[in-house]
């Protein structure tokens, strides 16, 4: 997940324990069956948008993680683990 210029899609469990750490959240990941109307996607990529619109992300995710919920906190007043 350091990789701003990624050419191969990022699965959403890493995004989501990638989160859960920073955060220091005390909670687990569960993958389960799909139900009804669930997203059967799993992999999320900037691919398109760089086709479609020529946009890349230049800001590696980690890096944008942390800025947000630097920003998050400060707008809030929460703490982020407490």
């Amino acid at each position: 997940m350091s990789s701003a210029q990624r050419t191969a899609p990022a699965p959403i469990r890493p995004i989501a324990e990638e989160v859960r750490d920073l955060l220091g959240a005390p909670f687990t990941i569960d993958g389960g069956s799909l139900t009804p109307g669930d997203y059967e996607g799993r992999v999320s990529s900037g691919e398109k948008a760089k086709r479609l619109l020529g946009w890349e992300a230049e800001t590696p995710f980690p890096d944008g993680l942390r800025r947000y919920v630097d920003w998050y906190t400060q707008v809030t007043g929460r703490a982020v683990n407490g």
